[in-house]
């Protein structure tokens, strides 16, 4: 059992170096091919994008610690990090209401707020199942808040490759489903009751983010918030 836990703590960990890895590059390459878009990396856009980083880098060495074995650091360190989740929901918040108000476009902000609520609930989901003593729900849906987070690198990247976003929605729900499903398949179990969750919750909130931005129902909603 001690084995197969680390093992899979492990496949956490290395796949917590190809996500931040990944964003790294999406962020990297959107501002090499796009240099005008240095102009608006503000304090708090800087902030932002540092505590994003913050929380990939917090992912991969809370799998190497379990990997390594030393659950009471894991755990204290876990504790502590509560901070940094919710500041990236604020600074998320500030800068997509900042956009909107300055372009009027509400793609943006909806999608971020959907984001944010899919990040927040997987999050939430994740420290009950710790607190429940559910270890393996907790990894999981711990794996999909990080790839929640992933959306706005997608976009970079089909940006770049691809010259729109619309690409990025197909190529994020690929990685967030395949990745959880290849993770429990390296098990050489079943499918987990938490990926199965997790997937169907990540497709839906795609779906309803698309639903909202494609009606009037949010544009409408932004124009009396605006």
């Amino acid at each position: 059992m001690q084995g197969s836990s680390g093992n899979r703590s492990a496949f956490l960990r290395n796949a917590g170096i190809v996500i931040f890895v990944l964003a790294f590059t999406a962020f990297a390459l959107k501002a090499i091919v796009h240099p005008v878009r240095l102009a608006r990396y503000t304090p708090i856009v800087i902030t932002h994008g540092l505590l994003m980083l913050g929380w990939l880098a917090l992912f991969v060495g809370q799998a190497r610690l379990i990997t390594n074995g030393d659950t009471q650091r894991h755990t204290s360190i876990g504790k502590m990090s509560w901070l940094l989740p919710l500041l990236i929901v604020c600074t998320s918040i500030l800068i997509s209401y900042s956009l909107f108000l300055e372009f009027r476009v509400s793609t943006v902000f909806i999608g971020n707020m959907y984001m944010l609520a899919a990040f927040t609930g997987f999050y939430l989901v994740a420290i009950r199942s710790i607190r429940a003593k559910d270890v393996e729900s907790h990894k999981r849906y711990m794996l999909f808040a990080t790839l929640s987070l992933l959306l706005p690198a997608f976009g970079r990247f089909s940006e770049v490759f691809f010259g729109n976003k619309e690409v990025s929605l197909l190529m994020f729900l690929v990685f967030v489903i395949a990745l959880p499903l290849i993770f429990d398949r390296s098990t050489g179990r079943r499918f987990h009751k938490a990926t199965i969750i997790g997937i169907a919750a990540s497709i839906a909130w795609v779906a309803l983010m698309i639903a909202t931005i494609a009606s009037p129902v949010g544009p409408m909603l932004m124009e009396r918030v605006g």
